[in-house]
């Protein structure tokens, strides 16, 4: 996964529109990086222990990173 976790973000981010933008591409690097791995560690690591995630507007929803992780290896 790239150099991203999410301690990385400081509330000095916030202030300055280039490290925002650079924050938020890396970010957005490593979403896409850790979906198309389907590496459980990866996409683990884009979630907070209590984040709650939607497949999609129809889908039950995932809470914590083990159900998101597992939610992945689900078909659509």
């Amino acid at each position: 996964m790239s150099n991203c976790g999410r301690a990385d973000l400081t509330k000095g981010d916030f202030m300055s529109e280039t490290a925002s933008s650079e924050y938020v591409q890396r970010r957005l690097d490593a979403y896409v990086s850790a979906w198309k791995s389907y590496e459980p560690n990866e996409i683990a690591d884009l979630f907070t222990e209590n984040a709650i995630y939607h497949r999609n507007p129809k889908s039950t929803s995932a809470i914590g990173r083990a159900a998101i992780v597992e939610s992945s290896r689900e078909p659509d």
